[in-house]
């Protein structure tokens, strides 16, 4: 989970857990998603929440350290699963070198 400037990880979980919403976060190679799944009579303050959270988060640097530390790791697991090197090998064939 992130802080943001005005809210710890914790806070933000609490809050969540007290609204009955759930907040992701994803991203890969060309796409980056943040979902936010509320119950409709808090929407308004889960949406605030949203607010907050997504433009203003940030990653204390021990997690940063640890997040950088463990991207290696991710790169090489990736470079051994068949599916994840088709992934990345498929687009190129489909539409030539060149390709994004």
């Amino acid at each position: 989970m992130v802080e943001t400037k005005t809210r710890s990880a914790l806070e933000i979980s609490d809050q969540l857990a007290v609204l009955g919403a759930q907040l992701n976060a994803n991203s890969n190679l060309d796409l980056s998603t943040v979902f936010l799944s509320a119950l409709q009579s808090n929407l308004n303050p889960s949406l605030e929440l949203f607010a907050d959270v997504h433009p203003e988060s940030v990653l204390p640097g021990i997690r940063l350290q640890a997040a950088t530390e463990a991207a290696p790791r991710r790169i090489q697991r990736k470079r051994v699963t068949p599916l994840q090197m088709a992934l990345r090998v498929f687009p190129g064939l489909i539409y030539g070198k060149g390709h994004a």
